[in-house]
């Protein structure tokens, strides 16, 4: 017997077509994110899938789900990485085969501060409190998506950070901070994200 081919559902649609509940789509979003970027095969092979993998997966579709106040007039997506060296390899993977909204993405890792003005978006590692605060302050108010794996790093103003749930990688949103850096979540992003606030005293 031959086998079936499927057309994987985006979560949106599954939800739309009666195919998983909402709650149930979050929890397989990185199986669509992979799928999506590796192909039908990803899913099969999840399970092989490192952390990084899927970090870099996730931050390829944020951009295609947020929306910069120059969008239109970009010409190619630099992604600057500091402090995570782990996913420099998975994301200059995915942006030597992939594009976002049809424009190639540039992976940069970042070598000192006058490398934060070409960036889009900047992932951004560990660090201690201080230079956390000293970096967000040196990009505050420009139009770049901040993101980060690192538990409390939302609160402190990064607007995208990872946290792990169980065995699953999700994601949650400072509203403040993406504001502040005139950027635009749609709101099937921030349907599958955890909401949180800002520190007193933190970087909007």
């Amino acid at each position: 017997m031959r086998a079936r081919s499927a057309t994987l559902p985006t979560p949106g649609s599954a939800i739309r077509r009666g195919l998983v509940q909402p709650v149930l789509a979050a929890r397989l979003w990185p199986l669509f994110v992979l799928a999506s970027l590796l192909g039908r095969g990803a899913v099969a092979a999840e399970i092989q899938a490192t952390e990084s993998d899927i970090k870099a997966a996730f931050t390829f579709n944020f951009i295609k789900y947020v929306t910069w106040p120059d969008d239109d007039d970009i010409e190619e997506f630099r992604v600057g990485v500091v402090g995570a060296e782990e996913l420099l390899e998975p994301l200059r993977k995915i942006s030597s085969s992939r594009q976002a909204k049809g424009k190639p993405i540039r992976i940069i890792e970042v070598a000192d501060i006058d490398d934060l003005d070409r960036c889009h978006v900047l992932f951004v590692g560990e660090r201690d409190p201080r230079s956390l605060e000293e970096l967000l302050a040196s990009i505050g108010g420009k139009a770049i998506l901040t993101i980060a794996d690192t538990p409390g790093y939302a609160a402190k103003g990064v607007g995208l950070n990872f946290y792990e749930d169980g065995s699953h990688v999700r994601f949650e949103a400072n509203l403040e901070s993406l504001e502040g850096a005139q950027l635009r979540c749609s709101a099937q992003l921030l349907q599958l994200a955890r909401i949180v606030r800002a520190e007193q005293g933190s970087q909007p």
